[in-house]
């Protein structure tokens, strides 16, 4: 798939703008279910969607073509209404998490052709702009990695790739029960390189903006590597 960056429109939509929503919804569902291969609650397989229960409570920022087409999207939620994505997977036990504002993004999700191209950036533009715009300076992201339980060497590589680009403050929460997961021991950081299979929103947020907050936390529903960040926008 190519695309001219001038046809490129990001615009933000509320939970009530049905026909844009759902198309985001079956773009999440390709991603997800066919792509990834994950099967969840979540997913209305009848209708070929990815329907979370905080859609109808959350904005979307979402990337189309002229002719209207879905490209990309993120899901926007601002403060903790009824609660945060990432309080499904980590404990937030810190006093930082209520002592400041935060939005969240989930449901990252791009075409597959188009992941290389303007459409990630612009997407994580908007979102930004959107947070400002709502006198919000950080972001609070879960970045999911598919990857099996057992394999030590992905999560060493992501943690090598992650470690060097980021702050740390793993202090700051930690793995939910259930998503508890073994960390990777200094020899196995040593005899690991970092790993270049990064998804676009994972390396749009490692950079010197970020700090991770958590040891990572593994989804067994989902089959991935989690990793609980702050960006300051």
């Amino acid at each position: 798939m190519t695309l001219d960056p001038n046809e490129l429109r990001v615009q933000r939509f509320t939970a009530t703008d049905t026909d844009v929503v759902r198309a985001c919804q079956a773009l999440r569902y390709r991603v997800y279910h066919h792509e990834l291969g994950l099967d969840t609650p979540d997913m209305d397989h009848q209708l070929g969607l990815d329907v979370e229960r905080r859609d109808p409570t959350c904005d979307f920022l979402v990337a189309r073509d002229r002719a209207g087409q879905v490209l990309g999207c993120v899901r926007l939620q601002v403060d903790r209404p009824p609660s945060f994505y990432a309080e499904d997977e980590f404990e937030l036990t810190d006093p930082f998490w209520s002592s400041q504002r935060f939005a969240e993004g989930a449901r990252f999700v791009v075409e597959p052709a188009l992941r290389d191209s303007v459409v990630p950036i612009a997407l994580f533009s908007a979102f930004r702009d959107a947070c400002r715009a709502e006198g919000i300076k950080q972001l609070l992201s879960v970045a999911i990695v598919s990857g099996a339980l057992q394999d030590r060497r992905r999560l060493a590589g992501l943690v090598r790739f992650l470690l060097p680009r980021v702050k740390l403050a793993a202090q700051r929460a930690r793995p939910a029960a259930g998503y508890e997961l073994p960390l990777s021991d200094r020899d196995e950081l040593a005899a690991t390189e970092p790993t270049t299979d990064v998804p676009p929103m994972l390396r749009l947020l490692a950079s010197g903006r970020t700090t991770l907050c958590s040891a990572p936390a593994y989804c067994r529903r989902f089959g991935t590597f989690n990793f609980l960040l702050v960006t300051r926008l």
